[in-house]
């Protein structure tokens, strides 16, 4: 049934998908009650631009300003960013985070690549990255961190990772829970 790596990785993308939308509804729904690696690293790179597009009320659910991005009951802290090699050896996009719990129950942030979308630009597209999957351990375990239950006010580290598919910036935009773009970020991945 399945002839190569790629087919897994693609089925196992659209699994994660419905998966994410699942717990995307699920969070909207309840989470308003109570308010040693072969990958080499090429480069760190920089924000170029943020664009803000809310109110940014600090007391909404969600929001996006500056490097924070508050999403229902989970805040993230946007730290650095870099490439690294994915299992095939291609570039992809790590964008490494401190996630808080700031509600009173346990909460996972399987839906963040949900409302979290990255996007770079071919010839003639402006293309929406997969989820990407990478032979880093310490970058595997920061993104093993967004599915594992995060108990109420504690911070962990997380990591969310695209493949790229050229070497063009790639914009990372983020959406409330309608789906709504809140702002987006820019990222250079020469």
């Amino acid at each position: 049934m399945f002839n190569n790596k790629k087919s897994v990785i693609s089925l196992f993308g659209v699994m994660a998908a419905i998966i994410v939308v699942l717990v995307a509804f699920l969070l909207t729904k309840n989470g308003n009650s109570s308010g040693k690696s072969t990958a080499t690293k090429s480069t760190t790179s920089k924000v170029q631009k943020a664009t803000d597009n809310t109110k940014n009320n600090q007391e909404d659910d969600w929001w996006f300003k500056g490097s924070t991005f508050k999403g229902g009951n989970l805040k993230f802290k946007l730290g650095k960013s870099e490439v690294v090699n994915d299992y095939d050896g291609k570039k992809a996009l790590v964008i490494h985070a401190k996630m808080t719990n700031v509600s009173n129950k346990e909460m996972t942030s399987e839906a963040m690549y949900t409302v979290v979308s990255a996007y770079q630009k071919t010839d003639t597209q402006n293309v929406k990255l997969e989820p990407a999957m990478v032979t880093d351990e310490p970058i595997n375990t920061e993104s093993h961190n967004l599915s594992e239950k995060l108990l109420p006010g504690k911070t962990v580290d997380v990591a969310i990772l695209w493949n790229t598919v050229n070497d063009n910036d790639v914009t990372v935009k983020f959406e409330n829970a309608e789906f709504k773009e809140l702002g987006s970020k820019t990222y250079s991945i020469k």
